[in-house]
């Protein structure tokens, strides 16, 4: 069963359709230690049944006050082709700079089957770094190399941007897109689009709405809180969904593929 919207993907559309079930806005959300999302893929309009397919979490921990840097752990298991499923492990160090500018990563990519057992020849490792304008990157024992002029972040630090500077940007911000640590898109643009008053569980909550567009690079909306944490984003099939306990409806959706 499916319901074809004549409205684009945003709270207010997912809301109604009841797709969503936003957090609970208080303290542990607008701080939290470890955000979770849901990563939903929707094609050919809105599904009802088994729209869940990725679960994606990071955690910021150890700040360098002295010289300037934070570490990020991310997380990433998404529901695959003939129900695979792919992980994505990664430790990042990045700058306390605007885009929180990823300086050095070390990345594993690997999938199961539906018995969660690692399928060995399909495991890839990343290692790179960032130094004067270059990035470095060994991919499974081959070396890459990307010349990069000006600002630059990745979709997978792109969060932890918004809880620092990224968050006070009041224009167009210039940058280069770095996705999945794998594809350089240069000459993107973040853009502050204004604030937005949304229900959410009985409460009225202002949002920070900021769009990016670019080229060779579906347009992307970013719904923030006012404290910097990233509750909700969207492009034309992609949907990252803060969510209280995403791991439970992951496994429930896991849980439907298998029984089929």
């Amino acid at each position: 069963m499916r319901t074809i919207l004549d409205q684009p993907l945003d709270l207010r559309s997912l809301q109604s359709l009841e797709a969503w079930s936003a957090p609970h806005i208080d303290s542990k959300i607008n701080d939290p230690a470890t955000p979770r999302y849901y990563l939903w893929i929707a094609q050919h309009g809105y599904r009802e049944i088994d729209h869940e397919m990725g679960i994606f979490s990071y955690k910021r921990s150890r700040e360098n006050i002295e010289n300037s840097t934070f570490s990020l752990r991310i997380d990433l298991k998404r529901a695959g082709i003939a129900y695979h499923q792919h992980h994505i492990e990664a430790d990042i160090t990045c700058e306390r700079d605007l885009f929180s500018t990823p300086l050095d990563w070390e990345l594993k990519s690997a999938f199961s089957n539906t018995s969660d057992q690692r399928m060995p020849l399909y495991t890839l490792n990343k290692k790179g770094a960032y130094k004067n304008g270059i990035i470095n990157e060994t991919v499974s024992g081959r070396n890459r190399q990307y010349h990069v002029k000006g600002d630059w972040l990745s979709d997978y630090t792109l969060p932890a941007s918004f809880q620092g500077a990224l968050l006070k940007a009041s224009d167009s911000v210039p940058f280069h897109y770095f996705q999945e640590f794998s594809l350089l898109k240069k000459s993107q643009t973040l853009r502050y689009a204004g604030r937005e008053r949304i229900s959410l569980n009985g409460e009225t909550v202002g949002l920070l709405y900021f769009q990016h567009f670019g080229a060779g690079n579906l347009p992307y909306e970013y719904w923030i809180t006012e404290s910097g944490v990233l509750l909700f984003a969207v492009n034309a099939f992609n949907i990252w969904m803060l969510h209280d306990a995403p791991e439970a409806h992951y496994q429930n959706h896991l849980n439907r593929l298998n029984n089929r």
